[in-house]
């Protein structure tokens, strides 16, 4: 007895979900229920910024094994991986879709993917699987990031310097030209 907007129903994408004209069909059936759907696992492989479009999705969560490789990377390189999921997660929130990011272990995991601008986030850094009893002593403990304060670590800085450097970017490119 839950009602469908409730209902959040994550869809993997796989070998078997290449079949558009069935897929299609289904993915759209379970939309008319009124249950919300979720993407899993965007960047990960086999999905694709057309079914994003296409398909009635009202959720994208952001692979884990993107966003895991941001701390063991060279300087250069996770400012690439922190700017490449940045926009993605810019480019579904531009589609009206809610964003949440896998993968958050660490403190500084968690400050990036609220820098970026993600809706949620998901990792053993918020909350390990818990059972359901266990939940209401979490939620009375635990405390989100304070954004009034900024981020503390070098990766959560450097993820807000993308965002303000990009945030200067778009501004210029909006900018007449003489």
């Amino acid at each position: 007895h839950i009602a469908p907007g409730r209902l959040r129903l994550e869809i993997l994408e796989d070998a078997d979900f290449q079949n558009d004209t069935e897929r299609n069909r289904a993915v759209h059936a379970i939309a008319a229920t009124g249950a919300r759907l979720v993407m899993d696992d965007l960047g990960s492989g086999y999905s694709s910024l057309l079914r994003l479009r296409t398909l009635p999705f009202h959720t994208v969560k952001i692979d884990q094994g993107l966003v895991r490789q941001i701390p063991g990377e060279a300087e250069a390189e996770a400012d690439v991986m922190i700017g490449f999921i940045g926009a993605l997660v810019r480019m579904t929130q531009a589609l009206g879709l809610q964003v949440v990011v896998e993968g958050l272990e660490t403190p500084a995991l968690i400050e990036v993917a609220a820098a970026l601008g993600a809706n949620a986030g998901q990792g053993y850094a918020l909350a390990k699987p818990m059972p359901a009893d266990d939940v209401l002593g979490w939620l009375r403990q635990f405390h989100p990031i304070n954004q009034e304060s900024g981020p503390q670590t070098s990766l959560g800085l450097r993820a807000r310097q993308w965002v303000r450097d990009n945030a200067e970017r778009s501004l210029h490119d909006l900018a007449p030209s003489n």
